[in-house]
């Protein structure tokens, strides 16, 4: 057989002693083929760990517990902000009914006073339609009505003589 490297093998295939080395790979660059074989196998572990299945899924776990906190912290403070802004309503709420309820009590006590005058102004006009009915019905009053009528014809039978 031929002595020819094969870029994925590492070990020529002739007949080899154990005791020979396996030929560095021929298309790496030659800063990496000068590293030893224990630092070698140190990378290709590291390597292998960071393809390996188990990492994988924990690097979808990770990338999705991170979307789950992005998403949980996004709808707190969605909560937050709806929260708030009831509370800030409830406030101005507050605010507006605290500011209002004094110039309502005042008005309340105005608008009573007026009523108390338009009821007084109503009974005394009551009053007052009383009594003169009272004075239509006296007798006195309807012979004085005569009695005027009387001196308005004498008085206008002087003027015309």
């Amino acid at each position: 057989m031929s002595n020819t490297t094969d870029p994925i093998k590492t070990t020529s295939s002739s007949t080899s002693t154990s005791s020979q080395l396996p030929q560095p790979l021929s298309f790496l660059d030659t800063s990496f083929s000068t590293l030893s074989l224990d630092q070698l196998s140190n990378y290709a572990r590291r390597a292998s760990h960071s393809f390996s299945p188990q990492n994988a899924a924990d690097d979808t776990q990770a990338y999705l517990a991170d979307k789950a906190q992005k998403v949980q912290r996004g709808a707190d403070k969605s909560l937050l902000l709806c929260l708030n802004g009831s509370a800030m309503g409830l406030s101005r709420i507050s605010e507006h009914i605290h500011k209002r309820v004094p110039e309502m009590v005042d008005q309340a006590h105005q608008w009573q006073a007026k009523t108390e005058q338009v009821q007084r102004a109503n009974a005394d006009l009551q009053d007052a339609s009383a009594t003169l009915s009272t004075l239509q019905r006296i007798d006195s009053f309807a012979h004085m009505d005569e009695m005027l009528d009387r001196c308005d014809v004498l008085l206008q039978k002087l003027n015309n003589s």
